[in-house]
This record gives structure tokens, C-alpha cells and sequence, in this order.
């Protein structure tokens, strides 16, 4: 688990896109955006890595985070 943390840097920084998303959808559990309110919620997991400790992809999720630009 925490060598899954040491690769932060090296995959948001230069990793493919493809490793970026996967990497992202280990702590983000969806995000709905509202163009007309200039909004978008985002849901993050509570606990992401007890996926990756048990190898299951059912994490509960926390409350939604609004973001407004």
C-alpha cells in the first residue's frame, strides 16, 4: 500500500493517461458536473485502499465535495 503512495508524484507527473485515470479512480468514486451552475460534486471513497488490501472494488464512499469555479 505504501509503495502505492511512493508512485504519486512519478504518475500524476509523467505516467500515460491511462495509468493517471486508474490511479485516480482509486480515491474517486464519480464526479457529476452542472455547466449551467458552473458546479461539479465529487464523490470521494472513505476508505480507497481497503480495495486495494483486500482486492475487492467496493469501497463506501464519503459525502460529496461541491466544487464551484
Amino acid at each position: 500500500m505504501l509503495s502505492y503512495l511512493d508512485d504519486f508524484k512519478g504518475i500524476l507527473g509523467y505516467g500515460e493517461p491511462e495509468r493517471k485515470k486508474e490511479f485516480i479512480r482509486t480515491f474517486v468514486a464519480g464526479i457529476v458536473v452542472y455547466p449551467g451552475k458552473k458546479q461539479a460534486k465529487i464523490a470521494l471513497y472513505r476508505q480507497p485502499f481497503s480495495g486495494i488490501i483486500t482486492g475487492s472494488k467496493q469501497c463506501v464512499s464519503t459525502e460529496d465535495i461541491i466544487y464551484q469555479n
